[in-house]
């Protein structure tokens, strides 16, 4: 089992994929991505974001959400990750998709949702 599950969520542009790659960088976590998940169970799938979120919602009225952990469950078995890896997943949509993470892997899940003001609201904060 993961020494701890790092899950992202937040809206679209908030900076998950920036944060999940320069964690995984940083401090050697094993980065998965969901949209990868996407594409393994159905790899004809059109790479546009809105097919893909169709395709997860459907999986998420049908599982319930837990298709995310089943997906994760099948990658690291099949990359053989020791027990002592912290894993960053990015992202997650909805409660279930968390709830059953937690189910799976218990307190080792840590569930960050990221939140971003409009573009040019701002300066980006640096990093």
């Amino acid at each position: 089992m993961p020494r701890t599950v790092v899950v992202l969520s937040g809206p679209v542009g908030s900076g998950k994929t920036t944060l999940a790659e320069r964690l995984a960088e940083r401090y050697g976590l094993v980065h998965f991505k969901t949209h990868d998940f996407l594409t393994e169970l159905q790899p004809g799938v059109k790479q546009e974001r809105r097919t893909l979120q169709e395709f997860g919602e459907k999986l998420d009225r049908r599982t319930g959400g837990d298709w995310v952990r089943d997906r994760l469950q099948k990658a690291i078995h099949s990359r053989q990750l020791p027990d002592h890896v912290t894993i960053i997943i990015d992202s997650v949509r909805i409660p279930g998709q968390v709830e059953s993470l937690r189910a799976a892997y218990g307190r080792s899940v840590l569930h960050i949702h990221l939140t971003a003001p409009p573009r040019g609201a701002g300066k980006p904060l640096p990093v």
